[in-house]
């Protein structure tokens, strides 16, 4: 369990657009319109139901631990996020016997992650994400909207301290892109994402919206790391993968 010694909530970063979208990815509002992507503010990321962090098990997702920072749409099944992850960029590691099984917030209650990859093992520095496939009150896969079928995301960067993992801290800038910088553990991981699968690989950035999650996660070390309160909803599939039955793959 990585422990979060305590909480702050931030907010204010509404009009954080420009730095998130054309700051953060490097990318121009231009740009995003012109390959379809919507850029939206608090409040509209869909559905409204949908748990912002993933938190510690025995909490009842009462103890944030990550906050969501990527929605996989379309397909998005633990079994393909497992192949992409190895497939972009070698996040292809699950920890075996050490995996802990952090929860997601949904409508119907407080559930367990379908599955997780990192890009190292779990002694080591590396890229760490899990995620959670939205489910109905039957516990079938949940689809909305023109997404289809969709799963909330925590890609992170984490190190190895005494007192086990911590995502890097706000004061460590990384630069994702040549000429592209950002801050801490969060934004790094999820930067990291939209780099391989979007822009090196044949996936989609179709929506980028402003969810507001951005508590301070002080970490065991005692570093603070955060989120802006973006998401990136990026597609699960390959367009050669087709589209499927289910809704939503116009995006494909």
């Amino acid at each position: 369990m990585r422990t979060i010694k305590k909480e702050t909530l931030r907010f204010g970063r509404q009009n954080a657009l420009i730095a998130a979208i054309a700051g953060s990815t490097g990318l121009a509002l231009g740009v995003l319109g012109h390959k379809g992507v919507q850029a939206n503010h608090v409040g509209d990321h869909v559905p409204g139901d949908v748990g912002l962090y993933s938190h510690n098990p025995g909490t009842g997702c009462s103890d944030p631990v990550d906050p969501v920072t990527v929605i996989y749409v379309g397909g998005a099944y633990a079994s393909r996020l497992n192949e992409h992850s190895a497939h972009h960029g070698g996040w292809n590691h699950t920890d075996g016997y050490f995996t802990e099984h952090q929860r997601f917030r949904d409508a119907h209650g407080c559930w367990q992650e379908d599955d997780q990859r990192a890009s190292n093992d779990f002694w080591q520095p590396r890229f760490h994400q899990r995620y959670y496939r939205h489910r109905t009150s039957s516990g079938g896969p949940r689809s909305y909207a023109q997404y289809g079928v969709f799963s909330s995301a925590t890609p992170h960067h984490e190190d190895v301290v005494g007192c086990g993992h911590a995502v890097d801290g706000m004061e460590e800038v990384f630069e994702v892109n040549p000429g592209v910088r950002v801050r801490g553990g969060f934004l790094r991981g999820r930067e990291d994402i939209l780099k391989n699968w979007v822009f090196n690989g044949s996936h989609r950035l179709v929506e980028a919206r402003f969810w507001a999650n951005t508590r301070d996660m002080i970490q065991c070390d005692d570093g603070v790391a955060r989120s802006d309160g973006w998401v990136y909803y990026i597609t699960a599939r390959h367009p050669h993968q087709g589209s499927g039955s289910g809704v939503g793959m116009k995006y494909f």
